[in-house]
């Protein structure tokens, strides 16, 4: 089993069959159904694949379901059909499907598209609608894994059966959190304004401030939609309003958007009642006569700014770990100092943390974790899913900050700051710290690149890679984490009896004399530009309620913005590479990276035009 991206252009189909190219009796139906880009999953074998969804959502059931498209690849691949069924049935290992089987075509644009000769009416029984294709030879990655999926949790969202790796019918949504791209086109008596809506089961809200519930809205009408009416009630107090998506919801069965709906100050903490209807979508009346949702209101003395914490795992030898450099590098810029990330190196010249010590368990590289525990993502994902998990409410806020006990710089002491938000039970919560350099550099280090010509990379950063070759020198690497100590927390430093807004302080010491890379070699280059990662941890359920950076050892600001030229440092020494990693004593006209040393002992690399 593997996923990769998908190299199948989505644009070519998007434009096709638009929402506005959509008659009044036309929907379209999906479980991708906040329009993800389709991925590729299989296993790269040579066999015969059955893929299949099933559409059993009573609301449709006399509607015509007249086809779909999906996208699959036909370079190595022959024997594509589209089928019906009421049931996923196999005779001798082989699919039969009980309603409709017809050949398909795959597009030049990637796309395995039917119209089915006589549409199927859903009854109550629900209908299997799947695709089949033969993997004859495995020529590029879509023929290696030619099942087009996104992520997703649907128990009807993706079924397979293949003739070698799956011999039964396995429901991989449940299994593995994909759900098919597969578009279904269904006929019907549709309202073109219609919704409903969710929010998680507890949301929460600042005393005596006006705040704002996000709720999902799901279409469920044939017209995208623009703006949504709608009455709430929270404890006794009542209000109503008309928002719009950042966007217009896509016109489809089961498209999602997100608004943030305000709602009046709650003048006392405490746990209420919250509902929330929708009455009118796009000015009319919403077709779903009871798009209502209930939660439980947790009204707060304070919303803690949320920090959540990325731990990255990475190495010079790891041929695909520029993605997560790519990824750090843009998240920072973009984020500042709201955006807090540990790299732990392995195998190269900045490891100062031994794997079986790793905070989490790391099966390859790169890998990333988010606030620990189960939260795995992908580096080139943290784009995305860390401002999403970047909204949840923390249970806390903390600060740090350092300062030298010594006039020789040996022993650094980090003091955090912390509050939670309400009377907790603190025998298994500790503060962590981690010890983080930032700007270590050496023309010699040189970081393995399989992503070159790869622009299907982006962010800050990116075109070092894409540009460069199969080594790349020069880098300047921040956020490396420096020792072991500290990073499972504190014994004793929370209270066994937390107290909500109360304030506590707790300090932690590191020997930086002692740090050292698994090769009892020295590591850091500049002790005034250490700073620390502190964060609030759950030690039995392995998990981060939050993390705040301190400012430099020097004093100097963390933030990206404040450190721009800090202290008027100017540069004193030049070098110069080209995209292949090799010093150029005398550069002549082209593309080079610039490495500087600055008169405050910072490195930084830029990328320069020599004309």
């Amino acid at each position: 089993m593997k996923i990769f991206k998908s190299i199948i252009p989505v644009a070519a189909v998007t434009a096709m069959m638009s929402p506005a190219s959509l008659c009044g009796a036309e929907l379209e139906f999906s479980y991708n159904t906040m329009d993800l880009e389709p991925q590729s999953y299989g296993y790269a074998k040579v066999e015969a694949y059955d893929v299949a969804i099933r559409i059993d959502d009573p609301v449709l059931v006399g509607t015509k379901v007249k086809g779909f498209y999906v996208p699959a690849g036909n370079v190595g691949t022959s024997d594509h059909t589209a089928w019906l069924s009421t049931e996923l049935r196999l005779d001798k290992k082989v699919n039969k499907p009980d309603i409709t089987s017809q050949t398909a075509t795959v597009g030049d644009d990637g796309y395995l598209r039917v119209n089915f000769d006589e549409p199927y009416t859903i009854t109550d029984k629900g209908v299997y609608v799947g695709y089949s294709l033969k993997v004859n030879e495995l020529l590029d990655e879509t023929d290696a894994y030619p099942v087009a999926v996104v992520e997703g949790t649907n128990p009807d969202g993706l079924y397979i059966h293949t003739s070698r790796s799956r011999l039964k019918w396995i429901d991989n949504s449940s299994l593995f959190g994909i759900v098919s791209a597969m578009t279904v086109v269904l006929e019907g008596d549709f309202s073109p304004n219609a919704a409903g809506v969710s929010t998680d089961e507890i949301v929460y809200l600042p005393v005596g401030k006006e705040g704002t519930v996000d709720a999902v809205i799901t279409n469920s009408g044939s017209s995208p939609i623009s703006s949504i009416g709608y009455t709430y009630k929270a404890g006794e107090i009542t209000g109503s309003g008309i928002v719009s998506p950042s966007s217009p919801i896509k016109a489809m069965y089961g498209a999602k958007g997100t608004v943030a709906i305000p709602v009046e100050a709650i003048p006392e903490v405490g746990t209420f009642d919250f509902s929330l209807t929708i009455d009118k979508v796009n000015g009319e009346v919403n077709a779903i006569s009871e798009a209502t949702c209930g939660a439980e209101l947790e009204v707060l003395p304070f919303i803690p700014v949320n920090r959540p914490l990325v731990e990255e795992y990475t190495g010079f030898w790891c041929g695909y770990c520029p993605v997560g450099y790519v990824a750090l590098e843009t998240l920072r810029k973009e984020y500042d100092d709201a955006f807090i990330a540990a790299a732990y190196h392995n195998g190269d010249e900045i490891s100062t943390v031994a794997n079986e010590l790793f905070p989490s368990y790391v099966e390859g590289f790169p890998s990333s974790f988010v606030n620990r525990g189960l939260n795995e993502v992908y580096p080139g994902d943290l784009g995305v899913e860390w401002p999403r998990l970047r909204k949840a409410v923390a249970l806390a806020e903390i600060d740090a900050s350092v300062e030298w006990a010594d006039a020789e710089k040996k022993n650094l002491v980090a003091t955090s700051t912390f509050r939670f938000v309400k009377d907790m039970n603190g025998a298994d919560i500790k503060i962590g710290y981690i010890l983080i350099a930032d700007g270590l550099t050496d023309p010699e280090w040189a970081q393995s690149n399989y992503l070159s010509g790869n622009t299907a990379l982006e962010g800050e950063c990116a075109e070092l890679f894409i540009n460069g070759g199969s080594k790349v020198k020069g880098l300047v690497f921040n956020d490396v984490v420096l020792s072991s100590e500290g990073i499972y927390g504190v014994d004793g430093s929370v209270p066994a009896d937390i107290k909500a807004e109360t304030p506590y302080t707790h300090s932690f010491t590191f020997d930086t004399s002692s740090v050292r890379n698994l090769d009892g070699e020295p590591v850091i280059q500049n002790p005034d530009k250490l700073r620390v990662i502190a964060f609030v941890y759950d030690s039995y359920a392995d998990e981060i309620f939050n993390s705040a950076s301190s400012d430099y050892a020097d004093g100097g600001s963390f933030s990206v913005i404040d450190s721009v030229g800090a202290g008027g440092a100017g540069v004193v020494a030049t070098e110069y590479f080209d995209l292949q990693g090799r010093r150029i004593s005398r550069p002549s006209s082209g593309l080079y990276m610039r490495a500087e040393k600055m008169s405050d002992g910072r490195n930084r690399v830029s990328k320069v035009i020599v004309k």
